[in-house]
């Protein structure tokens, strides 16, 4: 449903063929009534000479109207017979069954040239179809036993889902492309794509190792880059503006490109492909600033696992896609036995390293303030070598993607209804589109986008294009699960801050939100005349600060 949404707002590309003479449309109405009960009723009766019969299939079904064979989400090629611009409908024959497609279900069907739609919705439905026209439509039931039909085409878009339980890692669902016996290529495990902005949180997570907080200030403005074999580099927000002091947490939420290039500046590129590497990251970074922007390729699979980290405290998780494999007689030949491994929430061991020289100079330039002098245990721990991330950056990072979900760029997927986090991504030229989310017990990643790496269509963001598809996916998925919230490890503050400045306030200031921090990296500057609020992880209010 999704991808076919995608399709259709990128205009229609019109009949799937066209017959000219009586003798072919006749033949195609015996042939579509054939298939409708087939497709209905599993079989179809034959007559003495050995021709099909479907008027006897149906009564042998106990069938009191051949309309009882129609199935509501079901799409059949059907003719079209009439085209009534003065009542804006079209007339359509599936088999014997005469339907008729209204306005509100022919409208999005915009003319599409070189993947991209031209001009306005049409007003009339001669500009849509003609007579002779053969089209896709799916029947829609209305009031009683009327039915109507809407227009519809095969989407040439493709897209991939994989769904993993966050405590075991079993695989709940995967799906693979829009269909399988068209192409048996698994876009879930087998396509390598840029996964864009989808790819921050990684970067965000390495500095928070770094000892930037939520409250960090980042410069959003203009950069320049060098270089011998490609010339100037400027890079730009999505939104092509810049915005000026950003606070860490607002970079994230509204997934600002700049910032999240100075930040990466300041983590280091090579340190950040340690950090990558050191969590499980399989894929190869680029060794240069491109890696704030996504440029490298992963599977959705692979960014599923990495985003198991979060709600996992940072462990590890291994996807598990079978549990037993028995031969005919019942005998085991394989198993992988589900291992439920809760979050972590013991307080973490001691720091094993100390800040440099170097590391305490690096800021003059970096057009970060507010970095704190953190010191983090080194990872992964010997005792428990899947335990690859501090469980309090792991923490804080899912609380700033909560808040993408609260007021960034995800807000869709608040009508889950649950506690629910995540981060979209959109590449150059929208030619993928991605919605990595999680709540406290499943893991879903969905990406939208061509085979052939052609545009998606002008708009087609992450939020537009796959959200909806994971939303659609997890209001099924959440129904076996409670409805808890994210696991608070030890070691983790709330304070209120201005969102915009980052700036500790009181509790009930107009513009304050609460925010997790590390312990001890809380901001501690609080304006003149008012006083600080008492601190828990408890409930807070959350105000929208736009």
């Amino acid at each position: 449903d999704g991808l076919r949404a995608v399709d259709k707002r990128v205009g229609y590309r019109g009949a799937l063929r066209r017959l000219k003479t009586d003798e072919e449309k006749e033949a195609f109405l015996i042939r579509s009534r054939a298939n409708l009960v087939e497709r209905s009723l599993g079989y179809v009766m034959f007559t003495p000479d050995g021709g099909l019969d479907p008027i006897a299939s149906i009564q042998e079904a106990g069938l009191a109207a051949e309309a009882e064979l129609l199935r509501e989400g079901e799409r059949h090629e059907a003719l079209v017979t009439s085209i009534d611009d003065s009542k804006r409908t079209i007339g359509v024959m599936l088999g014997a069954l005469k339907l008729e497609i209204p306005q509100r279900e022919w409208r999005w069907a915009r003319p599409v040239r070189d993947g991209k739609p031209v001009g306005a919705e049409p007003t009339v439905p001669s500009r849509v179809a003609s007579k002779g026209d053969v089209v896709l439509i799916r029947p829609i039931r209305e009031k009683g036993s009327l039915w109507v039909a809407a227009l519809e085409q095969e989407p040439l878009v493709q897209g991939a889902l994989i769904s993993l339980d966050a405590r075991s890692g079993a695989v709940l669902g995967m799906v693979g492309g829009y269909d399988f016996e068209k192409s048996e290529f698994n876009r879930a495990l087998q396509a390598q794509r840029q996964p864009g902005s989808s790819f921050k949180p990684l970067i965000y997570a390495a500095g928070i190792e770094k000892g930037y907080t939520p409250a960090s200030v980042i410069i959003d403005a203009p950069l320049t880059f060098e270089d011998k074999e490609l010339g100037k580099w400027k890079p730009a927000n999505f939104d092509e503006k810049f915005n000026g002091d950003t606070t860490f947490r607002q970079a994230l939420i509204k997934s600002r490109n700049i910032p999240t290039i100075r930040l990466l500046q300041s983590v280091g590129i090579s340190q950040m492909m340690e950090h990558a590497a050191r969590i499980g990251f399989a894929p190869e970074l680029p060794p240069d600033l491109s890696i704030s922007l996504g440029s490298m390729t992963a599977s959705p699979l692979e960014m599923a696992k990495t985003y198991a980290l979060f709600p996992r405290l940072g462990r590890k998780i291994q996807p598990v896609f079978f549990t037993e494999v028995r031969d005919r007689d019942g005998k085991v030949l394989e198993e992988a036995p589900l291992r439920i491994t809760p979050p972590t929430i013991v307080p973490p061991p001691a720091p094993q390293a100390s800040p440099s020289p170097e590391e305490q100079k690096d800021l003059a330039n970096s057009g970060i303030t507010g970095r704190m002098p953190l010191i983090l245990p080194t990872y992964p721990q010997p005792a428990d070598p899947d335990q690859v991330m501090d469980p309090r950056v792991a923490y804080v990072m899912t609380h700033l993607m909560t808040e993408v979900v609260n007021y960034g760029t995800g807000t869709e997927a608040k009508q889950l209804g649950r506690p629910a986090a995540g981060k979209t991504g959109t590449t150059n030229d929208y030619l993928d589109a991605w919605f990595m989310g999680f709540t406290p017990h499943i893991v879903t990643g969905v990406w939208v986008g061509h085979d052939s790496q052609a545009p998606i269509g002008p708009g087609e963001t992450g939020a537009k294009a796959s959200l909806p598809i994971w939303l659609s996916f997890m209001h099924e998925a959440v129904k076996g699960y409670p409805n808890d919230d994210f696991v608070i490890p030890t070691g983790i503050l709330f304070a209120s801050i201005d969102p915009a400045s980052g700036r500790r306030v009181t509790g009930n200031a107009a513009r304050g939100i609460k925010e997790a921090f590390i312990e001890g990296t809380e901001p501690q500057d609080n304006p003149p005349g008012q006083l600080l609020p008492s601190d828990s992880a408890g409930d807070f209010l959350k105000e929208d600060f736009q």
